[in-house]
This record gives C-alpha cells, structure tokens and sequence, in this order.
C-alpha cells in the first residue's frame, strides 16, 4: 500500500474496479478519509484510514464498501 495520497486512491480505485465500485468523492479528515463510494445505483460513505498498515487493506476497504452499499437506501 502507498504512502502517497493520491497513489493510494489510484491502487483503491483499481481494486474497487472488480466489484463495479467507483469512488465519487473524498474529504481528508484528521486521521481518516470520508470516502464516498457508488455502484451506479447507491452512494454511501465508507472510512479509510490515512495510513492503512495491514496486509489486507484493500480487502477491507472494499468489504466496507460493499457492506455500505448494500446497506444505503
């Protein structure tokens, strides 16, 4: 995972790209990104931490934009 920003969200972009999610919007936070994810139909807010240090990170992110997704009006 990328320590730069804008390389992170790129990397996150394509790996949301599997599962048709693409991200809309982004707000830097103290400590975290408001990120605001879309599957076409829905948008919900999912939080990505500023430097994401698990192996599994991507994984996580997109299971959290998933499960969002599936939960919005």
């Amino acid at each position: 995972m990328s320590t730069n920003p804008n390389k992170m969200f790129k990397e996150i972009a394509t790996f949301l790209d599997k599962y048709s999610i693409r991200i809309v919007e982004k707000e830097l936070g103290r400590r975290h990104w408001k990120v605001w994810v879309t599957d076409g139909d829905k948008k919900s807010m999912i939080i990505v931490s500023l430097s994401p240090s698990d192996h599994r990170a991507y994984q996580n992110i997109a299971q959290s934009a998933r499960q969002a997704l599936r939960e919005a009006p």
